[in-house]
C-alpha cells in the first residue's frame, strides 16, 4: 500500500475519500425514483474534485402499486463520475467513468 491506496492483482486501485454535499430525490407516483448527488470531495486522492452520482431506481412491477404489499424492490442503472477541478498545480491522468447497477430493498 503506497500513499493510502491499495492495488489488487488485477490492477484495480482502491482508496478512501470523504465528501460534503447534498442529495436530490425525485419520487414518481408509480414508484420510479431518480437520485442525483453532487458533492465536493474533502479528503483523499480526489480532494477538491467534484463527485456526481446519478441513479434511476425503477419499479419493474407496476401492478404491485395496486396491492396491499406495495412495491417491495426497485433496481436500476447508476453512474458515478469524478470531475477533476481545474488545478494546474496537480497532475493526474484522466479518470475513467464507470457505470454500475444498484439494487435497493
Amino acid at each position: 500500500m503506497a500513499g493510502g491506496r491499495a492495488c489488487d492483482a488485477s490492477g484495480t486501485t482502491t482508496g478512501i475519500s470523504h465528501y460534503n454535499g447534498g442529495i436530490s430525490l425525485t419520487e414518481r407516483p408509480t414508484g420510479q425514483n431518480a437520485v442525483v448527488a453532487i458533492v465536493t470531495i474533502t479528503s483523499g486522492d480526489f480532494n477538491g474534485d467534484q463527485l456526481i452520482y446519478e441513479i434511476a431506481l425503477l419499479n419493474t412491477d407496476l401492478t404491485a402499486c395496486l396491492t396491499t404489499a406495495g412495491v417491495r424492490q426497485i433496481a436500476g442503472p447508476a453512474n458515478l463520475t469524478v470531475l477533476p477541478v481545474r488545478d494546474h498545480t496537480r497532475t493526474r491522468p484522466p479518470l475513467p467513468v464507470h457505470a454500475a447497477t444498484s439494487t435497493t430493498r
